[in-house]
């Protein structure tokens, strides 16, 4: 089939009009739940999600405790669910992402957090869902019904709404500004990822594994590409930070093994920007001293160019770093749709996978 007749596609492009009305929809609910979270002593939060939305929840961990104070951490629901264990949630705020709402070991996470009278934040994109009407807020992806079996709109939304939560919390008002303009961002470097896309799609559908690999904010990105990958194309593609790479997993690269490496600019702090270029250009460099076959996405100009026989992905999209990872998520996801047509698959049916899988 063709990619661009795939509902997945569509879904994907749907992003920059979603994100044109997402602030709309949820400022009374924002409001609201910042000041309660303002007004409570609660100092850390602790993170209930699956799949797709587990790692956007990993995104919400760095932008939270690089922004403030508070800390994240992640729940295991089966301690709840299955163990009948007897955490206590009394001190924390406890937020839940699942798309569909309907992710019974979430909301087993968020009752007990009603139950222990925290604050509870569900993110969802079905008012009506469990999840939603179980939390005492909700905040809507409004991203419209998602009828591929993958999650593209969806998870961009939710990445969209918790760099909200984390700037409103920590006062990062120019970040909400830049929010308010991000469909226009959007719109503007699509058109570059559609062309690179074409390019990288073709040079990695004979391949059968290979790795992604991010650092700090852009991490997520790794785990969420990975994901997309295994399950629109049946390639055994692994996600990796890179600074954990190394320590083991490395031993599996070589000429046939494609690693695609996401390295965000950092803006601000000069002192800070040169650590992490610095730390880029080692991983990229050790990786390619493997000769294996190394695409770079980046925003940073001064990445590409410096290394040799590196495919080099230079996107024109000049916003902080936290905002890299919508751009990373749209070229990973375009990059899969394009990469399961290209080997003979539907990217909107995908064998052994449930639409929505609910777990306990």
């Amino acid at each position: 089939m063709k990619y661009s007749e795939s509902l997945t596609w569509k879904e994907i492009n749907e992003t920059p009009e979603i994100f044109g009305r997402i602030i709309a929809e949820n400022s009374a609910v924002m409001t609201e739940l910042v000041k309660a979270i303002k007004e409570s002593s609660a100092t850390n939060f602790v993170a209930a999600g699956r799949g797709s939305s587990n790692n956007a929840l990993v995104y919400f961990k760095y932008l939270l405790e690089l922004m403030s104070n508070y800390t994240v951490g992640f729940s295991a629901p089966s301690i709840l669910t299955l163990y009948k264990g007897k955490t206590n949630y009394s001190n924390s705020i406890i937020i839940g992402c699942s798309s569909s709402g309907k992710a019974e070991d979430v909301l087993e996470v968020i009752k007990k957090g009603n139950e222990d009278n925290a604050i509870t934040i569900a993110i969802t994109n079905d008012r009506t869902s469990p999840v939603a009407r179980c939390a005492k807020y909700h905040l809507y992806c409004s991203a419209g019904e998602e009828n591929s079996f993958v999650a593209t709109k969806s998870f961009n939304a939710q990445l969209y709404l918790l760099l909200w939560l984390a700037s409103e919390i920590s006062g990062k008002k120019e970040n909400i500004s830049i929010l308010k303009h991000l469909k226009l961002d959007l719109e503007y470097v699509i058109p570059q990822i559609k062309t690179f896309t074409d390019e990288y799609a073709e040079l990695l559908s004979s391949k059968k594994e290979g790795f992604i690999v991010a650092r700090g904010l852009t991490y997520p990105i790794a785990l969420e590409a990975s994901l997309m990958l295994q399950e629109t194309s049946k390639i055994n593609v692994r996600g990796y930070a890179g600074s954990e790479i190394f320590h083991g997993p490395i031993a599996m690269v070589n000429e046939n093994t494609p690693v695609m490496i996401f390295c965000a600019e950092f803006a601000g702090d000069e002192e800070i920007k040169s650590i992490i270029r610095a730390d880029q250009i080692k991983y990229v460099q050790r990786i390619l001293n493997l000769k294996a076959p190394v695409i770079l996405v980046t925003n940073d100009i001064m990445l590409t160019g410096r290394f040799k026989k590196c495919n080099d992905v230079l996107l024109n999209f000049n916003l902080p770093e936290a905002f890299s990872i919508f751009v990373f998520s749209i070229f990973s996801q375009m990059l899969a749709c394009k990469l399961s047509c290209l080997n003979g698959l539907n990217p909107d049916k995908i064998d052994n996978l449930e639409k929505t899988n609910i777990t306990k």
